[in-house]
């Protein structure tokens, strides 16, 4: 009986454990605070990329499990963003950081400039390739090398 007991706790253990280290990762990972974000984005010359959101909003989730964790959403936002989640209501000043966006609904994506300047945004749910054109649409101007003009 002991033996089934500490079988099924490792078991339980187990499971917990692959939940919390397998969870779906996405391109909204800077670790750093608000500010430091800018100083980042400053240093590497990137875009800046503000998911707000809150923990109740279903398109946010459904934004996280369907575009954010695409792994060409992903690639993309890496490469040409910082790219940061507000919970609002749980972030330290996020009420305030949203207020002084204009962010009175979720989700809303800002694309920021390294100093904090509004580029555009997007409102509610959008699917993979829409986003993907808002990316491009407030990026950094990329120029096409495909083909060569010739004189």
């Amino acid at each position: 009986m002991l033996y089934s007991l500490l079988m099924r706790f490792l078991a339980i253990l187990t499971l917990l454990f692959a939940s919390v280290c397998c969870e779906a990762q996405t391109a909204l990972d800077f670790e750093g605070s608000f500010e430091e974000l800018f100083v980042q984005a400053n240093r590497e010359d990137k875009r800046i990329l503000i998911d707000f959101y809150a923990e109740w909003c279903a398109p946010c989730k459904k934004m996280d499990a369907e575009v954010f964790s695409d792994p060409e959403v992903a690639a993309y936002l890496k490469r040409y963003y910082y790219g940061y989640k507000l919970d609002t209501g749980v972030e330290e000043n996020g009420e305030a950081i949203a207020a002084s966006y204009g962010v009175e609904a979720y989700p809303v994506i800002l694309f920021l400039d390294q100093k904090g300047n509004e580029l555009g945004r997007v409102k509610g749910f959008l699917n993979k390739e829409d986003f993907i054109a808002a990316m491009k649409k407030y990026g950094p101007q990329i120029p096409n090398n495909q083909y060569t003009e010739f004189r």
